[in-house]
C-alpha cells in the first residue's frame, strides 16, 4: 500500500527469488516494509484496474 492509498501488486515469486527463500514470512514482510519505506515506486494500472510495479522488483530494493 502506497501513501496515496493505491495498492501495488508485487509478484510473490519475485520476492522469493530475490531473497532466496521458499516462503514469505511475517519477518520478511517486515523487512520489505522497512526496505521500501520512503522509496519512490513507479507503477501502472493494468487492464483489470489493479496496479503493478513499473520495472523489476529488484529495481526498488
Amino acid at each position: 500500500m502506497l501513501y496515496s492509498g493505491d495498492g501495488v501488486i508485487i509478484d510473490e515469486d519475485d520476492i522469493r527469488n530475490y531473497y532466496g527463500r521458499s516462503r514469505i514470512t511475517d519477518g520478511l514482510i517486515q523487512e520489505l516494509n522497512q526496505t521500501l519505506h520512503n522509496v519512490w515506486i513507479e507503477y501502472y494500472e493494468g487492464e483489470g484496474g489493479d496496479y503493478y510495479l513499473d520495472g523489476e522488483f529488484s529495481d526498488y530494493i
